[in-house]
């Protein structure tokens, strides 16, 4: 800073120290420098206080994906004004010392990236064995440094495909369990309705789940649900008078339903 700006400053804000020598000004620095490197001092743990607070704002925006400009326009602001309302204003100028920029923020979020790096690694190499999921292309780059690496290739595919192939009754079965819930999801007023009516029920659960054959995997909680669910859709579909609650009459539908939540599971 300018030796000008610095006597402007000096004569505005503490006009009682003009009359002050040198060597108290040297003496107050010596003081807030030995302050600074004291662990232990009021000044070193209020400054890492702030640094924390930065980090862990950082933390919590990385978390929930939203972007890290969002801690100098939202969070900072947001955060001063409930201070300044809960606290006083003297609080609320606390706030400021905590560096939000987008810039810092930033900095800050490569540090995390780097420490979760570094963890890690560390993990990895301490550890006698470990595995990773990699494609093929990778694994084959992997192999040209690491010539001892070990691969195994996956077999979930495989149980996957025997899924594709079920026996016609039960291919059956579980076409009429995906038209159940999806008479019920695709409709919002049904979702709604049978929300509303599982809760008055009290029932363990109030929503069904929808299935997408692009992933198996969603089999599984899908048939698992529908059956914890089976009394009440069977209700619901009757209070709404749907055809589709005569699949529920037909022979072995409750028996069968029960098969494919095994074995679907199983497969998972």
């Amino acid at each position: 800073m300018k030796p000008s700006k610095l006597a402007i400053h000096l004569n505005k804000c503490h006009p009682d120290l003009q009359i002050k020598d040198t060597d108290f000004f040297k003496r107050k620095f010596e003081s807030l420098k030995r302050c600074k490197l004291d662990k232990t001092g009021i000044i070193y743990q209020t400054q890492q206080n702030i640094v924390e607070a930065s980090y862990k704002v950082s933390y919590i925006i990385v978390q929930n994906k939203k972007a890290h400009t969002l801690a100098e326009e939202v969070i900072l602001p947001c955060t001063k004004e409930i201070v300044r309302l809960l606290f006083g204003e003297e609080a609320a100028k606390k706030v400021d010392n905590i560096s939000l920029l987008n810039t810092t923020v930033k900095r800050r979020l490569t540090d995390i990236s780097s420490n979760i790096k570094e963890n890690v690694i560390n993990e990895i190499k301490e550890s006698p064995y470990f595995s990773i999921q990699l494609d093929e292309s990778t694994d084959t780059r992997v192999k040209e440094i690491a010539s001892n690496v070990v691969g195994v290739h996956c077999f979930i595919h495989r149980q996957a495909l025997a899924t594709k192939t079920l026996p016609g009754s039960l291919k059956t079965v579980f076409n009429q369990l995906v038209k159940l819930v999806n008479y019920i999801k695709s409709s919002a007023l049904n979702t709604r309705l049978f929300t509303k009516f599982c809760s008055d029920l009290n029932a363990e659960h109030n929503k069904l789940l929808f299935y997408t054959s692009v992933r198996w995997l969603t089999a599984g909680n899908f048939l698992e649900r529908f059956f914890m669910l089976r009394n009440e859709v069977k209700e619901f579909l009757c209070q709404m008078k749907s055809g589709l609650v005569e699949y529920f009459e037909f022979d072995n539908f409750e028996i069968t339903t029960a098969y494919l939540v095994d074995i679907v599971g199983h497969f998972n």
